[in-house]
């Protein structure tokens, strides 16, 4: 379906539903960068979320597999509400209803010994990137040079045998390693769903992602009645609608922001 189309249903719905608006940080909101820590948000992007939060009848947030630290370095007044680790914890604006997951506090202990493995079994030559997010662990390989994949791989391997409680998700370009919790982006919605004791008769759910780590947010949206929207050329996803690229995902929140005011 086309942007108009998506800026007219919008523009409909509004009239009878307030507005829940999530989005995906990386690759939605904020360009890829090889360097995780150099993908950083344009301050103008910034601004049109805030705006958009500031608009009557409106709830917006971030959902991303980011932790909760680097949220808050985004947005640090909190106006929005922030969700880190696919929401295993979750930051509300008025900072009182705030959620974090108890399992994968009682975890770090095996993030810490998987932590350890992987920095003394990896050496600067396999060009790894790890990244702590308290909650999970994650090992990017995008940069790993080929004859050292197999190094790679055989810690990865030899991780989950010696620490076989913790859960080990390979993505395109990272493992993600995480306390045993069968636990998605959907999960993190039905929480923030759950605290807010939020009634989709009177609110619409709107939710931007790029990545297949998105899908089940698309589809818990899509189930609720609201607006699913892929960003990225990728046509094998389940949102109902597609957008081409955070660049065009910032014109899109430009049009979101004049329909919420």
């Amino acid at each position: 379906m086309s942007l108009d189309s998506l800026i007219n249903r919008i523009r409909m719905q509004l009239k009878k539903r307030a507005l829940f608006a999530i989005f995906d940080r990386d690759g939605t909101l904020v360009p890829y960068n090889p360097i995780p820590e150099k993908a950083i948000f344009a301050q103008s992007v910034k601004n049109l979320l805030l705006d958009l939060a500031g608009c009557p009848r409106t709830l917006v947030g971030i959902l991303s597999a980011r932790d909760l630290r680097q949220l808050v370095r985004d947005f640090a007044q909190q106006e929005l509400i922030l969700a880190g680790n696919y929401g295993m914890e979750i930051n509300f604006p008025n900072r009182e209803q705030n959620f974090v997951n108890k399992i994968a506090i009682s975890s770090r202990p095996l993030l810490d010994a998987a932590k350890k493995m992987i920095i003394e079994n990896l050496p600067s030559e396999t060009r790894t990137i790890l990244e702590d997010h308290q909650l999970t662990l994650c090992l990017h390989w995008h940069l790993t040079p080929d004859q050292h994949l197999k190094k790679v791989q055989d810690l990865i391997s030899e991780l989950k045998h010696s620490l076989p409680e913790l859960f080990v998700h390979s993505l395109p370009t990272s493992y993600e390693i995480w306390p045993a919790i069968k636990w998605d982006k959907a999960c993190g919605l039905s929480e923030i769903e759950r605290i807010l004791r939020i009634d989709w008769q009177h609110w619409l759910p709107l939710y931007a992602g790029d990545s297949p780590s998105d899908e089940p947010a698309f589809k818990w949206v899509n189930d609720r009645q609201g607006i699913s929207l892929h960003v990225g050329r990728q046509n094998e996803s389940i949102a109902e609608y597609q957008i081409e690229s955070p660049a065009q995902m910032t014109e899109f929140l430009a049009e979101l922001v004049k329909l919420a005011k």
